[in-house]
């Protein structure tokens, strides 16, 4: 038992650095796992889903400018036949 107590004493000295070093000092720090800081790689990835949001919203505007223009063009086809309605319309009550 005298040999035990010594072993483990040591061993949890050591566990309690590990844990502090690498656990505790980075969340003080603001940084998670000590590596994702304000450069680090979170930086880099926010920017990677910048970028990929900017893309896909630029592809949904083209689509939407695309649809924008289809609708356009079906309202002017509306009103050509409303107009040749109006004027079947007036030749038949003639």
């Amino acid at each position: 038992m005298e040999v035990i107590q010594p072993t483990l004493a040591a061993s949890l000295a050591v566990i309690l650095y590990v844990v502090i070093e690498k656990i505790v000092v980075p969340l003080v720090k603001g940084k998670t796992n000590g590596r994702n800081g304000k450069n680090g790689n979170g930086d880099k990835h926010q920017e990677y889903i910048n970028r990929t949001i900017e893309n896909r919203l630029d592809g949904h505007s083209h689509q939407l400018n695309e649809h924008r223009n289809a609708i356009a063009e079906v309202g002017a086809a509306i009103k050509v036949v409303h107009a040749i309605v109006e004027r079947i319309e007036k030749r038949l009550d003639e």
